[in-house]
C-alpha cells in the first residue's frame, strides 16, 4: 500500500505534502534533516495520511492536494479527523 501523508512544521507551522510506501521511515527522514525541500523547517509532525491501492494513485492524489481546490478538501479532511 502507498500513502499521501501531511506533515506540520513545528517551527512556522509550514505544511507539506508527500506521498510514501513507509509514512514512520519518510517521517524520520524529515526530521532528521535528509530532505533537503523540508531540513530547515524540521522538526515536523504528522497531521494526516491517506492510504491509497498504489503508487501511481498516491502519486496523483498528493499532486491533487497541492492544488487550491485538492487543499480546500484536504483541509476538510484533516478538520474531520480531530
Amino acid at each position: 500500500m502507498y500513502f499521501v501523508y501531511v506533515l506540520k512544521s513545528q517551527k512556522d507551522e509550514t505544511i507539506h505534502i508527500g506521498s510514501t510506501g513507509n509514512v514512520e521511515k519518510r517521517v524520520s527522514a524529515h526530521n532528521n534533516g535528509k530532505v533537503s525541500y523540508t531540513k530547515h523547517k524540521k522538526p515536523w509532525r504528522l497531521i494526516y495520511q491517506e492510504e491509497v491501492r498504489d503508487k501511481h494513485r498516491a502519486f496523483q492524489l498528493e499532486r491533487f492536494y497541492k492544488t487550491p481546490q485538492g487543499q480546500s478538501i484536504l483541509k476538510k479532511k484533516i478538520e474531520s479527523q480531530v
